[in-house]
């Protein structure tokens, strides 16, 4: 049991934080399966699924308290994990040329717990299915991106070259109208991890400014990375770390030259981001 734990943690090193979520809820998604499959051919009575999904009756889901966090790892339906992944990896390797690596794990998680909290809310008003999937969390990770670089540009099958706010914008509107009136909760939860990536943003774009007016009223001179000295102090690597990530806002990772983005992955090394 220890060697496959290891052999799964070696594995998991080697992946970018994006590939290691969608990899969680696949593994989630086949393990529900599985089981699914297991208990149906023992005539046995479990459901793996009911286990993680959030429930809309109060007593039950303080009876199932991990299921506020299970559930954004859950997906009973093949084309509804198809969907959600595909949407995370696409927002989620353009979230990583716009913010550190760890920001990804705390939009995701955020996002889903703020789905939750707007499910929640719904729910004790308004009779409505089982929360289950990460589409909450996907939101925020969407909203979190658009709203850094929303010029940022893609390019997508037959369409060429799009602006990342309207592919954003486009899985907003399927997200919040695609269901029926039965959805409320889930409908709530979309709103709930949309609000929760926009204040991440907004957050994140305001820590940046303050930085760096801080490093303006102290002179920091900002220089090319071969310039900067070994032992440069972290302000400095993050002030010339935010110039390169607004280059990306305003015209997208391809607009930085080969040796700009060598020198962005240098810094973010160097800080360990």
């Amino acid at each position: 049991m220890a060697d496959i734990i290891n052999n799964i943690r070696r594995f998991l090193r080697g992946k970018s934080v994006v590939v290691r979520f969608i990899l969680i809820n696949v593994a989630v998604f086949f393990a529900i399966q599985l089981t699914a499959i297991a208990v149906y051919l023992a005539d046995a009575r479990f459901d793996l699924a009911a286990l993680l999904v959030m429930p809309s009756d109060v007593s039950r889901l303080i009876q199932r308290p991990w299921t506020v966090v299970s559930y954004m790892f859950t997906h009973v339906d093949f084309f509804h994990i198809l969907g959600n992944m595909l949407w995370l990896y696409c927002f989620g390797v353009i979230f990583l040329d716009l913010y550190e690596n760890r920001a990804f794990t705390r939009v995701y998680i955020i996002g889903g717990l703020a789905g939750a909290a707007a499910y929640c809310a719904v729910a004790l008003f308004t009779p409505t299915a089982s929360l289950v999937g990460a589409s909450a969390a996907v939101l925020a990770v969407i909203a979190a991106t658009v709203l850094r670089s929303p010029n940022y540009r893609i390019h997508l099958f037959l369409l060429g070259p799009v602006k990342i706010k309207w592919v954003g914008l486009a899985f907003v509107v399927f997200a919040l109208f695609s269901s029926d009136i039965t959805t409320a909760g889930s409908h709530a939860a979309h709103l709930g991890g949309l609000t929760a990536g926009c204040l991440y943003a907004l957050n994140s774009r305001y820590r940046s400014r303050s930085r760096n007016s801080r490093g303006k009223r102290k002179g920091i001179v900002l220089q090319p990375l071969h310039a900067v000295p070994v032992n440069a102090s972290r302000q400095e690597l993050e002030a010339r770390l935010d110039q390169l990530l607004d280059k990306v806002r305003a015209s997208g990772y391809n607009a930085l030259s080969a040796k700009e983005r060598n020198e962005l992955n240098e810094i973010s090394r160097r800080i360990k981001i």
